[in-house]
C-alpha cells in the first residue's frame, strides 16, 4: 500500500480551482463589449503592446515584505491598471494586462498550466471588475477632477478585493477553513494597497493628458522602478536569512533525535516553501526508516522504507535533483505522490547516513 498518496482533497481542489478560473475568465472577457467614456475620447490612447510591455515589468518586480512574522506581497500593477483606465479603451487594457501577465506567469516564473490558468483568470475578472467600477463612479464626470480620480482608486481596490477573496477561496479549498479575523486582515491591506499604488498611477495620466512634465515623470518612474527592484531583492535575501537563523534555532533547541527529526521537516518546507518533506536514515538492523511531512498535515513516522521508496541509489552521495527522467526516478516521486524533489545527502559523524528530500514548491518565491 502507498502510504504517501496525495490525498484525494487536493485532487477535488484541483477540479474546484480549474473551474473557478473558466468562470473568472468569462466574467473577465466582459471589457471587450464595454466603450471608453466619450470625456476620455481626448486623452492620448496607448496601444495594449505598451500597457502589455507594463504590466510584465510590474508582474516581475513583486515585493516580498516581512511584517513581523507575516509575508506580504506587494506588486505595482494597479500602476498600469489605472493609467489603462484614463489612456486605452476597455478592451486594450484587458488584452495588454492578460498578454503581459500571460508571458510573466510562463516564461518568468514557469508556472504550471493550472496555475498559469488560474492567475490569468484572476487577471481577467480583476480588470473587468476594475473597468465597471471606473465607469459607474465616474458616470459623465470630470476625468481629471476629484471624482476620475477617485473613480480610479476605487476601480484599482475592487480588482484587488476580488483577487484576494478569490485566492482566499482557493486557499480553503486547498488546506482547509481560515480565521475570520486573518481573512479581514489579509483583505483590508491587499485593498488599502492597491488603492495607494493605484495613486501612483494617476500622476503619469496627469502628465500625459496635459502634455506636461512627460518625460520627466517618464525619468522619475524608471528611477522609482529600479530603486524599488533593488529594494525588493534586499527584502528578500534578508528573509532567507532569517528562515535559517530559524532553522538553526530550531535544531539547536530540540532535545531528542525525534524533535530533531520533525524540526528538519516542519522548518525545510517553511524555508524552501515545499509542499512535502522528508527524512530517510539507515537503522542498526541494515534497514532504512522514513519520516515525512506534507503540507497541511503532521509528521508521519518513522515507518521503514519499502523497495518503491528506494528505487534511487540509496544513501545518496551527492545533491540529487529527481524531475522523473526514467523509470526508476518516476516510482521514486510516485511512491511519494510529488512531481519533483530536491535530494540531499544526510551525515552523522562523517559518514553518510541517509537524506533529506524537498518537494514540490508551492509559491513564486525562488
Amino acid at each position: 500500500m502507498n502510504l504517501h498518496r496525495r490525498p484525494p482533497v487536493i485532487a477535488a481542489a484541483t477540479s474546484k480551482v480549474a473551474a473557478f478560473s473558466v468562470v473568472l475568465a468569462l466574467f473577465g472577457l466582459l471589457p471587450l463589449f464595454l466603450q471608453r467614456p466619450v470625456l476620455l475620447d481626448g486623452f492620448r490612447s496607448l496601444p495594449w503592446w505598451t500597457l502589455a510591455i507594463l504590466f510584465a515589468v510590474t508582474e516581475i518586480c513583486v515585493l516580498n515584505l516581512r511584517v513581523r512574522k507575516q509575508n506580504h506581497l506587494l506588486a505595482l500593477s494597479e500602476v498600469p491598471l489605472v493609467i489603462g483606465l484614463f489612456l486605452a479603451a476597455p478592451s486594450s487594457l484587458l488584452i495588454g494586462r492578460l498578454v503581459g501577465s500571460l508571458a510573466v506567469f510562463l516564461l518568468y516564473r514557469r508556472q504550471t498550466v493550472l496555475k498559469a490558468g488560474f492567475n490569468s483568470g484572476l487577471v481577467l475578472a480583476g480588470t473587468a471588475i476594475a473597468e465597471l467600477t471606473f465607469l459607474t463612479v465616474l458616470s459623465g464626470a470630470d476625468p481629471l477632477g476629484f471624482r476620475g480620480c477617485l473613480a480610479a482608486l476605487l476601480a484599482a481596490a475592487a480588482g484587488a478585493l476580488l483577487a484576494t477573496a478569490a485566492v482566499l477561496r482557493v486557499q480553503i479549498w486547498e488546506d482547509g477553513q481560515i480565521a475570520k479575523l486573518a481573512m479581514a486582515r489579509v483583505m483590508f491591506l491587499s485593498v488599502a494597497g492597491a488603492a495607494v499604488v493605484g495613486l501612483v498611477g494617476v500622476v503619469p495620466v496627469l502628465a500625459f493628458s496635459r502634455g506636461e512634465a512627460a518625460v520627466p515623470v517618464a525619468v522619475l518612474g524608471a528611477i522609482v522602478l529600479l530603486g524599488y527592484r533593488a529594494f525588493a531583492a534586499l527584502s528578500d535575501r534578508h528573509t532567507r536569512l532569517e528562515r535559517l537563523y530559524e532553522l538553526s534555532d530550531a535544531l539547536a533547541g530540540a532535545p531528542g533525535s525525534a524533535d530533531v527529526v520533525r524540526s528538519v521537516l516542519n522548518q525545510s518546507t517553511d524555508l524552501l516553501r515545499a509542499d512535502y518533506a522528508e527524512v530517510l536514515l539507515t537503522g542498526v538492523d541494515g534497514g532504512a526508516h522514513l519520516w515525512s511531512l506534507r503540507h497541511g498535515e503532521s509528521v508521519y513516522g518513522p515507518v521503514e522504507a519499502g523497495a518503491h521508496h528506494l528505487t534511487l541509489p540509496f544513501p545518496p552521495d551527492t545533491l540529487r535533483l529527481v524531475r522523473g527522467q526514467g523509470a526508476a526516478e518516476m516510482e521514486f516521486l510516485a511512491a511519494r505522490g510529488i512531481s519533483e524533489a530536491v535530494i540531499v545527502p544526510l551525515r552523522i559523524d562523517g559518514p553518510i547516513a541517509g537524506h533529506l528530500l524537498v518537494g514540490d514548491r508551492r509559491g513564486e518565491e525562488r
